[in-house]
C-alpha cells in the first residue's frame, strides 16, 4: 500500500523550531504508516522540497522520510488513473477554515488510487481525518472525501483504522445474482449484436453484476480496459474489431483495489 502526499499542506514556517517540529510529528505519522503496511508516499513535489536541507530532526527520522516518499504521484504504467487523471479536474474547498476552491493533486491522486492522503500538521484543516474534493468531468460537478492521515494518532480513528484493514487485502465477493437475472441494457447501434454477443458471455463471470449501456465507439483505443472506477464500474472496449465496439459494466467491486483485480480477471478471461 501507498500514501499519498498533500501537497496543499505545505506551507513556509515561522521560524525553525515550528518547522523542526511540524516534520518531526510527520516523520511519527510516516513511521506509524509504514507500520500498517504502506510502504511509500507518493509525491509530485520532489523530497527535497518538503525536507529542506536545513531541518533538524534525527537521523532515523530523516532517513525514513527520504526512503519512503517517492516520485512521480501516479505510476506511468497506471494508465487507467492517469486518464482518469487527465479527464477531470480536482479542487479542494473547505470555506469554514478560508480555503477557496484550490487545484489539488495529491488529494486527487489519493481519490484516484482509493487510499490514504498524508499532511502536514500546518493547519486544523489537515487534522481532518476526511478531505472533501471536488470533481468537474464533463460540466459536472461532483463531491466525494479523501481519508487524509496528519499525525501518529490518525491511526487511531476507527473510520481510518477500517479502511485499512479493508483494503490490506483485496477480497473480492461475487454476486449472488444467477447470469439470468442480470440486465443487459446496450443501444440500439450498430454492432450490438456483437456487443450482446460479448455480453452474454461475461455475465456468466461471478463479479459482473449487470451490462449498464454501450460506450461510444473507440476506434483508436488498443486497450480492452479502458476505464476503472472505484464504484464498481468498468469500461470495456472491443478494441479488435473494427469501430472499438465498448460497453459499461457493473461489478461487484467495492472500492478501487477490488475494481482494478476484476478488471484484470475479465481481461485474463475473455480477452
Amino acid at each position: 500500500m501507498e500514501l499519498i502526499f498533500n501537497e496543499l499542506s505545505i506551507k513556509e514556517f515561522a521560524n525553525q523550531h515550528v518547522a523542526d517540529e511540524t516534520l518531526q510529528s510527520f516523520a511519527k505519522t510516516a513511521a506509524e504508516a509504514r507500520q500498517k503496511g504502506f510502504r511509500h508516499i507518493r509525491s509530485h513535489i520532489d523530497k527535497s522540497q518538503i525536507l529542506y536541507s536545513g531541518c533538524n530532526i534525527s537521523k532515523t527520522y530523516k532517513d525514513l522520510l527520504f526512503g519512503m516518499i517517492i516520485t512521480p504521484f501516479i505510476k506511468d504504467e497506471d494508465t487507467e488513473i492517469v486518464d482518469n487523471y487527465i479527464v477531470a479536474n480536482y479542487y479542494f474547498e473547505n470555506l469554514e477554515n478560508g480555503f477557496e476552491k484550490t487545484s489539488c493533486v495529491g488529494l486527487a491522486g489519493a481519490y484516484l488510487y482509493d487510499t490514504l492522503s498524508i499532511s502536514l500538521p500546518t493547519h486544523q484543516v489537515w487534522n481532518n481525518h476526511k478531505l472533501p474534493i471536488l470533481i468537474e468531468k464533463n460540466n459536472n460537478l461532483s463531491t466525494d472525501f479523501v481519508f487524509n492521515v496528519s499525525a501518529k494518532e490518525s491511526f487511531n480513528i476507527q473510520e481510518i483504522a477500517d479502511f485499512i484493514e479493508n483494503n490490506s487485502n483485496v477480497s473480492l465477493i461475487g454476486s449472488k445474482l444467477q447470469p439470468y437475472e442480470k440486465q443487459i441494457a446496450l443501444r440500439d447501434d450498430h454492432g450490438k449484436d456483437k456487443l450482446q454477443e460479448f455480453a452474454n458471455k461475461i455475465i456468466h463471470n461471478e463479479y459482473v453484476v449487470e451490462i449498464i449501456n454501450s460506450l461510444p465507439f473507440n476506434p483508436k483505443s488498443a486497450r480492452f480496459i479502458k476505464n476503472i472506477y472505484k464504484n464498481g464500474k468498468i469500461e470495456l472496449v472491443l478494441y479488435k474489431e473494427d469501430k472499438g465496439l465498448g460497453m459499461i459494466i457493473q461489478t461487484t467491486g467495492r472500492n478501487y483495489r477490488e475494481t482494478e483485480a476484476i478488471a484484470k480477471i475479465l481481461e485474463e478471461k475473455f480477452y
